[in-house]
């Protein structure tokens, strides 16, 4: 019976999709739908998209660019489409939609005009990527980092790097690779690739200089290619979002594009939201709102702004469980508690069991006690907040996105 269904849904699609389908038990209307839906008109679906994407490309020229990565995969597929606009017409990957079904109805939003579609592929289990390059193998495989996210499914930051590095494994010899040259792991694990090799970052072809925040909560670097330099601003706070620009204008300049169209495009971007957008109170303190997600390296990224950022007021850190971290989970949190204690902030509130390991350790090193919170619901950790807050203040927020910490946002505001 697995055999078949497996047949049906597609090859190579995922096994643990196939596991949830069969466990789940709608009711109602919510019969006719599932089926309708699962076992019609997304098996459909996907072989139509990865027949039409043939003709496309093999007619029309388009070209195909994937992105994955433990982190910054949204931003940088935002921020690549937008450089492409200059170039030509773009179609991209639609925000927080599983990428199994998500991937097949970007394809067929393009049109024999489509010079170039950006696809985001992002990965929780084992099979996945596999299901996607079966599907839209890529010109360009862009890979931002790799870091400790659904190890609870991929097992160990190896897993990790085996899975999200078949992405540029299946890149042949006139296909390209953007790698990101700080990334000790991408290094390690990837071995000898088929395909050309792109690295950006410290002491790479592509790499920022000369990184500073400006005044309106935005940041301003130096874009340097091999020779060429180009001064460039992007609409978001923290350093951290440099990496995504640079890995964005690596992928652009490998498909022709000059640094004068890469700056357009950067300073033209659409901030996808809950990230960390800077918002101004009517009450009189500021809010970060970093809610959109969150994992170990993004949380210490974020923490690293957060310590730069200047006020005349206190720090508040509500920080929400970080999920999918399987072994990883306790140890993740604890490394969180100690970046708290030494990131200059004043008051910690949480939500989440796990996160009882980070204000134990953050206690543990050195942070005041009758200053971390502990919430069981986001109603309650608002109240915690407000009896905190004060006028100057600013606020920074970030969790896991089924924390839905984006409530916490709309409270505050």
């Amino acid at each position: 019976m697995e055999k078949l269904i497996q047949w049906w849904l597609t090859p190579r699609f995922p096994r643990k999709h196939i596991e949830n389908i069969l466990s789940y038990r709608p009711t109602g209307l919510g019969v006719v739908r599932n089926f309708y839906r699962t076992w019609l008109v997304h098996p459909f679906k996907r072989r139509a998209a990865k027949i039409y994407l043939a003709v496309l490309r093999g007619l029309f020229g388009l070209k195909v660019i994937g992105i994955t990565g433990s982190a910054g995969k949204t931003t940088t597929k935002e921020m690549l489409a937008s450089i492409l606009k200059t170039s030509g017409r773009v179609v991209y990957s639609y925000a927080n939609i599983d990428p199994v079904y998500n991937i097949p109805a970007t394809i067929l939003r393009c049109s024999p005009a489509t010079r170039y579609l950006v696809l985001e592929m992002g990965i929780e289990f084992p099979g996945e990527m596999d299901f996607y390059l079966w599907m839209a193998s890529p010109d360009i495989g862009v890979i931002t980092n790799i870091n400790a996210t659904h190890t609870e499914f991929l097992g160990s930051l190896e897993g990790v790097a085996r899975e999200k590095g078949k992405l540029v494994k299946s890149l042949g010899i006139d296909q390209t690779a953007v790698l990101n040259s700080s990334d000790k792991i991408i290094k390690r694990s990837l071995g000898k690739l088929d395909c050309r090799i792109i690295w950006y970052g410290e002491g790479a072809d592509v790499c920022a200089s000369s990184v500073n925040q400006t005044s309106d909560f935005e940041t301003r670097f130096i874009l340097n290619y091999k020779k060429d330099k180009k001064n460039v601003q992007i609409p978001f706070l923290g350093k951290h979002f440099v990496q995504d620009a640079l890995a964005a204008s690596t992928a652009a300049l490998a498909l022709g594009l000059n640094l004068e169209k890469v700056e357009k495009g950067l300073r033209n971007v659409e901030k996808p939201a809950h990230r960390m957008n800077w918002i101004v109170s009517p009450k009189g303190y500021n809010l970060i709102d970093d809610a959109y997600n969150a994992n170990p390296l993004a949380v210490k990224e974020t923490l690293e702004t957060f310590k730069s950022i200047k006020t005349p007021g206190r720090k508040l850190f509500v920080f929400g469980e970080m999920k999918e971290l399987g072994d990883l989970a306790v140890k993740s949190h604890k490394d969180v508690g100690r970046s708290v204690a030494g990131s200059k902030i004043d008051f910690l509130f949480c939500i989440g069991t796990l996160t009882k390991h980070t204000i134990d350790e953050a206690v543990k090193s050195g942070f005041a006690r009758n200053r971390t919170f502990y919430a069981d619901s986001n109603q309650n950790l608002v109240k915690e907040v407000k009896n905190v807050i004060k006028k100057g203040d600013v606020v920074l927020i970030k969790g896991s996105r089924s924390m839905k910490l984006e409530e916490v946002v709309e409270s505050l505001k």
